[in-house]
């Protein structure tokens, strides 16, 4: 099945087309053949398979590790009310098959960090539509990598809502700007509640949720992290904020509710994801036929009525993720190895990071035990102000300057 409009675009050579671009039963063919992997199921998910199978996309694979709920039911289409407490993946692939049968969709229960990265070779397009900015980044990063390291280049096309708020960015590794280009974008702002009125006085629900996730758990499970994606661990806060809640007269705290204030999930309205799925699919279509050049960064804003702006974001030259180049001024003063290790792991985010000056070695724990040794000394006694380490450091293929000043 194949929508008009995709029909009348493959009939013509347009002044923008690229040279791959073909028309005609060639083009068809063509774009039928592609694999696009889509990332969630959910209200953005949803329409995203429902886009692409009525644009003549026959290759589909979907990822969501989530089960429907009833309050899924207002917005996410694809799912009935006998759906609920079934995959949002394996009954959204059900119904994309019973409507568009030539399309093969597969589905898939689980997190998309459990996949090796030859899952990912086989896709052309990767289109997201996840609330998880962890997961986003993950994919975004993902990418990167497989472009750095000779494979592929998979564009990743991130969606995402707000309310009334969205975004679709075409990422095309290290061509475009990526997600980590602009870190402070992907920031989103947990929801906070006032430790005192958690504790001794809570007068909503949510207060309760926040008690078990701030207080109960670490003093019952010291060490272990309070997973939003773990039902066993929602199944707890939720017995264990009723049970606090009762003591208020407060309402009853459901599994969403939970899950939405341990995850600080952010609401959703229907017509913005169906304006965004748009968006990436559009966006999908021009990359795969080459019918027009895609947009560096769209986005579709609606506090006041909707507006629709097209923002280019210039690719970061020091992004610590898809730049080749990645340099820290780092003030010396009196501090000591061991110091500027936990800077650069604590804010910096680089994982067991090892350095050097020229070609000394001033911190290789593993292949050098011996420099375990200069982790006290200052930095002025390793190297000079104006000096520039080498930092490397695991999972990342980017070699860090760290210029002392």
């Amino acid at each position: 099945m194949l929508a008009e409009g995709i029909q009348a675009l493959l009939g013509t050579r347009g002044p923008y087309c690229y040279d791959y671009f073909v028309t005609g039963d060639e083009g068809k063919d063509y774009l039928e053949g592609r694999q696009v992997l889509v990332l969630g199921a959910g209200g953005l998910g949803c329409e995203l398979l429902k886009c692409l199978a009525m644009s003549g996309i026959k290759h589909i694979h979907v990822v969501d590790m989530d089960t429907i709920d009833v309050s899924n039911l207002n917005r996410q289409f694809l799912f009935r009310q006998k759906d609920v407490g079934r995959y949002k993946s394996e009954v959204a692939a059900e119904f994309i098959k019973r409507r568009v049968p030539d399309c093969e969709i597969t589905s898939h229960t689980c997190k998309i960090q459990e996949f090796p990265d030859d899952f990912f070779l086989q896709f052309d397009v990767i289109i997201g539509g996840l609330d998880n900015v962890n997961a986003r980044l993950y994919m975004n990063d993902k990418v990167v990598q497989i472009a750095k390291e000779g494979g592929p280049v998979i564009p990743y096309i991130d969606g995402g809502s707000e309310k009334w708020m969205g975004h679709c960015k075409f990422i095309k590794p290290l061509e475009t700007a990526c997600l980590s280009c602009y870190p402070s974008i992907m920031k989103t702002k947990p929801q906070q509640f006032q430790f005192c009125t958690i504790a001794t006085n809570p007068r909503q629900p949510e207060h309760c949720v926040a008690w078990v996730k701030d207080i109960l758990w670490p003093k019952e499970h010291p060490g272990e992290k309070l997973d939003g994606d773990n039902d066993d661990h929602i199944a707890y806060v939720v017995e264990k904020a009723n049970e606090h809640g009762k003591k208020y007269n407060l309402g009853e705290i459901t599994p969403r509710m939970a899950r939405g204030v341990i995850k600080n999930i952010i609401p959703a309205i229907a017509s913005t994801q169906a304006f965004v799925a748009s968006m990436c699919t559009t966006e999908a279509i021009k990359y795969i036929t080459g019918c027009a050049p895609n947009s560096n960064n769209q986005q579709v804003v609606g506090d006041n009525g909707i507006a629709y702006a097209n923002t280019v974001m210039q690719k970061n030259s020091k992004c610590e993720k898809c730049s080749d180049e990645f340099t820290i001024e780092y003030k010396a003063e009196d501090k000591t190895l061991q110091q500027l290790i936990d800077d650069l792991e604590n804010v910096y985010k680089l994982t067991a990071p090892k350095i050097s000056n020229g070609a000394e070695k001033i911190y290789y724990p593993n292949l050098i035990p011996e420099t375990k040794l200069n982790l006290p000394k200052k930095l002025v006694e390793l190297a000079a102000i104006g000096d520039e380490l080498i930092v490397a450091c695991s999972g990342s293929q980017n070699f860090y300057t760290v210029i002392l000043g």
